[in-house]
């Protein structure tokens, strides 16, 4: 990190180690990084670098599906970038509304699928991440670092739009995580109110049966068992098998035979 006219910056420019100094991890802010992550807009389909993303969705705006297979195809964020270059149906205007939003998005992903990389943006704090391209005056500020460090920032000649996207994506990760805060201690407040409750029933419970004479403690204690049996007799009588037509008219017939008897006996 840098300071510059009393402001905090993160240059760079480039994704790989040894392009920076030793200890850095800037080079994870590059579009070429090589990482992977996924859109859970797009199940399936798994990106190797925020490039991809980038170029993948550019091929999309514009319904080249062509030029989109050979983007996925490749792993080299360099011809991704050249193929980007060749979609079919370009419009200026249309890609320029949708470009910065499609970067923040491809970021946002990337680093909130890997915990090491999460916590490198996050840990830039408030910073602007700045790339030092000078070459582009789009997504970076058309200076090398040596140059941006000695130029106030008022005088970079390029958008920086790279950066400033990349911010916007650490927001969202920021927010992201206050949300999951909140709602871990939402449910552990839940959880915690739940226990409360159910210990001061438990309590209650304990109060009733220490007020009852001894003779309702009884009662109240016969009451689940004499309870259990009525259910076990009813069950056991829903469950005995119902006589057929021919059984029910024997017994009939018996019972008549024992009436008969009963009433000459009664003679």
């Amino acid at each position: 990190m840098a300071t510059n006219d009393g402001t905090k910056y993160v240059f760079f420019y480039g994704d790989s180690a040894s392009e920076y100094p030793p200890g850095s991890k800037n080079y994870m802010l590059s579009q070429w990084f090589d990482c992977k992550f996924s859109d859970p807009e797009q199940p399936g389909i798994t990106f190797t670098s925020a490039e991809q993303f980038m170029m993948a969705g550019k091929a999309r705006l514009f319904g080249d599906s062509a030029t989109l297979a050979l983007i996925m195809a490749t792993q080299d964020p360099g011809s991704m970038k050249a193929l980007g270059r060749q979609v079919a149906g370009f419009q200026p205007a249309v890609w320029d509304a949708a470009a910065v939003g499609l970067v923040v998005r491809g970021n946002f992903l990337k680093f909130g699928a890997d915990p090491e990389l999460r916590e490198m943006l996050l840990g830039t704090g408030d910073a602007l991440l700045v790339e030092t391209a000078p070459d582009d005056r789009i997504w970076g500020i058309g200076l090398d670092e040596e140059a941006a460090r000695a130029t106030p920032e008022s005088e970079w000649p390029g958008r920086n739009l790279l950066g400033k996207a990349l911010v916007e994506a650490r927001e969202l990760l920021r927010r992201q995580e206050q949300e999951g805060a909140q709602e871990k201690e939402q449910g552990q407040e839940a959880e915690q109110e739940a226990e409360h409750t159910s210990t001061q029933d438990q309590a209650a419970g304990k109060r009733k049966t220490a007020t009852m004479d001894p003779q309702d403690q009884a009662e109240d204690a016969e009451q689940p068992q004499q309870g259990k049996e009525e259910a076990a007799e009813q069950e056991e009588q829903d469950s005995a098998p119902e006589a057929n037509p021919r059984e029910k008219r024997q017994r009939v017939e018996c019972q008549e035979v024992l009436d008969t008897v009963d009433d000459a006996h009664d003679a």
